[in-house]
């Protein structure tokens, strides 16, 4: 487990393991450092705009540097870990610490063009799978909670659905193309606020595929042991109606 202090003059990180050894460390932010960064790296993640070309770049110099300031200290306590429960402080939960960068890389340029480059960041939840809760006293009452066992089945995913049957014959055919270019002008549909029951079937065929959908649900079924039977991709996550 991960949690921050962040103050007016201080702030520090905690990092508890399931054993209860902790290391801390001093970060050199305040609060209203992370504040300011937060705003600068949402500005991208929510950007509220109606095409894929007018979202901004996301800034991964910053998300690489905050990195540096709020988890390297104490990296070393996520060695060989599995999963990573983030409990955030002030604006630091106002973003998934899941987009914070491991490594360094050139800044994508603005639009499409730049999706390939983002898709194989070295993003964190590449390299552990992460929970986010909002107290350490959650953390306590999750886990002192009775919970009743039955046969009901506990996870099912949906990831990766082929949006139009274009889409389903490149993957099998295994043809490399880039669908972020057909993207470019079209108007932008925000899944974030997904309101599908009035959109066409052409409308939803021109969204870009969703590949790294796969990956996440993948790593969330080895934490959680889920079986394979339990994930649905691609042609198995997409219906017609």
């Amino acid at each position: 487990m991960l949690t921050w202090y962040f103050g007016e003059r201080q702030s520090f990180v905690w990092a508890i393991h399931q054993n209860g050894l902790s290391n801390f460390a001093n970060i050199n932010l305040t609060k209203k450092d992370i504040s300011r960064d937060v705003k600068i790296l949402r500005k991208a993640l929510d950007p509220g705009v109606s095409s894929v070309e007018d979202i901004p770049p996301f800034d991964v110099i910053l998300s690489n540097k905050l990195y540096s300031q709020i988890i390297k200290p104490i990296e070393q306590s996520l060695s060989g870990k599995n999963l990573l429960i983030s409990v955030p402080h002030e604006s630091l939960a106002q973003i998934p610490i899941s987009v914070l960068l491991t490594e360094k890389i050139n800044q994508p340029p603005k639009g499409s063009a730049a999706l390939k480059d983002y898709q194989n960041a070295p993003w964190l939840i590449r390299k552990i799978a992460i929970s986010q809760l909002p107290s350490v006293n959650a953390l306590a009452a999750l886990r002192g909670a009775k919970i009743e066992r039955n046969d009901a089945q506990s996870f099912i995913a949906f990831a990766d659905p082929y949006f139009s049957k274009a889409q389903a014959n490149n993957v099998l055919a295994k043809i490399e193309t880039a669908q972020v270019v057909n993207t470019r002008g079209k108007p932008l549909n925000l899944r974030s606020v997904p309101k599908t029951s009035n959109v066409s079937s052409a409308e939803l065929a021109l969204l870009p595929g969703l590949p790294d959908t796969s990956i996440e649900v993948n790593e969330i079924a080895k934490v959680l042991n889920a079986k394979p039977e339990d994930i649905y991709l691609n042609q198995h996550a997409s219906v017609k109606k």
